[in-house]
């Protein structure tokens, strides 16, 4: 409904209701000085921007008889400024900070305005109080964040003999003003509280420079990692181990993502990534260049672990070979020496005998190469440990299209060795990957039951046969063209130098399921009902 509509509306409600003309606006909604107080409070920053237009506009128009009202979205009055006289004036009519302009009260332009949504101008009789007649009040909505209905209004008032016929345009220029202000107002305020969240934060190093390189800012974490000395003021092209990198961006205006760093002299931080992005403005001009530090101090020694391992498995593998094919012969020999011992000069065969219990010696030493060692218990995470392994697996599930999702209690403690928990998951991971060539889907959900913690791997692969899963561990039995049938084996070795068991559930296309359960440490943290880690 239009404005002018809703006005004959009004006017037709007052005089349905018998409304007598000759008496002073009522105003029944009416906030206590608490209560306005707190109104205010919640509008405190539309007061502030209002009020410098506000003094500004009246410093222009001073001995003027006008009056400016800011209402909030209800159309209670929060500010009543102006000229003195006119102050007193419209206060004999019962209008204060507080009252509230509702539309069962007769025709205001505040209450129309609210309704319609669009700048409202009464003048003289379009007022049902006659003692209104002799005034001009004109009102525009103002709108928040770009929001469909009014946060509130502000309103000129002025004697009818004073009205100019451009004020209702001044007006809205200046409701105008006030919402770009209050919607830039709202961009700072996000800007500033992004920029905050990320330059505060305790888990990446930030650096931002500015066209030329210049160091603008830092957080704390870039400080720790990179040292003080790269402080605002600094030139980041000129600063190791970033020097070429922060270059290359600005010469090439390309981001530059994953740049490997080895870091000397910093512990407990050894090994970073570093991305670093331009930026330009809406002109396309490079304004400030991000870089963002990554600490990959953990990820790279658990990749040396994985190395280590491979070569060990390499090394067990042939060691257990050799020994095997060493002790045979050696034992023929033994006894043939012992079996002609007589035909032996006894200080020979003393001389023989001992050099083959040495060479038997060095042949048990092989033996133990292809043997875990002896765990070095103390409390962990499993979950945790899991986490610092998975990002090894990012890359290679993502290009073969493999999700793996962890589920189940936020942290799982048990008493353990985290380095050998980590060769298990790596076992059992490796094999699940490679059941799914084409891609798929690897669940592990921790558990907490009965005292004892499970961990269970579930893949939809290809699955085993029954003959195949009944081998599994047996040395050097494998499925695969490269492998070598030790991941298994050593898989149980470790868990059952935990005290624990593993049990392998399989049906050929339908599946793997590896479950490890170990002895019960303290109690876990609780269900997390969101799967909080997913690696795809």
């Amino acid at each position: 409904m239009k404005p002018a509509e809703r006005l004959a509306e009004s006017k037709a409600r007052c005089i349905r209701s018998g409304r007598n003309p000759r008496e002073l606006p009522k105003f029944p909604d009416r906030l206590t000085a608490s209560e306005l107080q707190a109104r205010r409070t919640a509008y405190h920053e539309v007061l502030e921007v209002t009020n410098c237009f506000i003094d500004k506009f009246l410093t222009a128009a001073t001995g003027d008889p006008l009056l400016i009202l800011l209402t909030d979205a209800e159309g209670c009055v929060l500010a009543l400024r102006g000229n003195a006289a006119m102050e007193r004036q419209v206060r004999r009519f019962g209008i204060e900070e507080g009252v509230t302009f509702a539309e069962d009260m007769g025709p205001s332009s505040i209450a129309l305005s609210l309704s319609c949504g669009q700048p409202v101008l009464l003048q003289g009789a379009d007022h049902y109080q006659e003692a209104l007649h002799g005034m001009a009040c004109c009102t525009a909505p103002f709108r928040r964040d770009g929001g469909a209905t009014p946060a509130g209004t502000l309103t000129f008032m002025t004697e009818l003999a004073n009205a100019h016929p451009h004020l209702l345009a001044l007006l809205c220029a200046t409701a105008d003003s006030i919402e770009r202000e209050l919607l830039q107002r709202g961009r700072n305020e996000q800007l500033h509280t992004l920029n905050q969240a990320l330059i505060e934060n305790k888990h990446y190093g930030v650096i931002v420079t500015d066209c030329a390189g210049i160091v603008v800012e830092r957080n704390a974490m870039s400080a720790d990692m990179l040292g003080p000395t790269l402080a605002p003021g600094v030139s980041a092209l000129s600063f190791e181990p970033i020097a070429a990198i922060f270059r290359h961006v600005l010469e090439a205006r390309t981001e530059r993502m994953g740049a490997e760093l080895a870091l000397t002299g910093r512990a407990p931080f050894e090994r970073a990534l570093l991305d670093v992005v331009p930026i330009f403005d809406g002109a396309g001009r490079l304004v400030r260049v991000f870089g963002l530090l990554r600490d990959m101090t953990e990820r790279h020694k658990t990749e040396e672990l994985l190395r280590n391992t491979e070569k060990l498995v390499v090394a067990g593998q042939l060691a257990v070979g050799i020994a095997h094919e060493v002790r045979n012969p050696l034992t023929t020999v033994r006894g043939l020496l012992q079996y002609s011992r007589s035909r032996v000069e006894p200080a020979h065969y003393d001389l023989i005998m001992s050099e083959l219990d040495r060479m038997n010696l060095i042949v048990s030493e092989f033996m133990i190469l292809g043997k875990p060692e002896a765990p070095l218990h103390r409390p962990i995470d499993a979950r945790a440990v899991l986490r610092e392994l998975l990002a090894i697996f990012e890359t290679q599930a993502s290009r073969n299209g493999v999700e793996i999702v962890a589920t189940g209690v936020g942290e799982l403690p048990l008493s353990g060795d985290p380095n050998q928990l980590k060769q298990v998951y790596m076992n059992v991971l490796k094999n699940a990957m490679d059941a799914l060539p084409f891609g798929g889907r690897i669940d592990i959900r921790f558990e907490a039951t009965d005292g004892e913690r499970r961990i269970r791997f579930a893949d939809n692969g290809k699955g085993m046969s029954e003959d195949t899963l009944r081998r599994i561990g047996e040395p050097f039995f494998t499925t695969k063209p490269d492998g070598n049938g030790l991941g298994m084996m050593i898989v149980k070795r470790i868990v059952a130098s935990h005290g624990g068991r593993l049990s392998i559930e399989s049906e050929v296309d339908r599946g793997t399921v590896v479950e490890l359960t170990f002895p019960g440490g303290c109690a876990p943290s609780g269900e997390e009902p969101v799967p909080p880690a997913t690696h795809t």
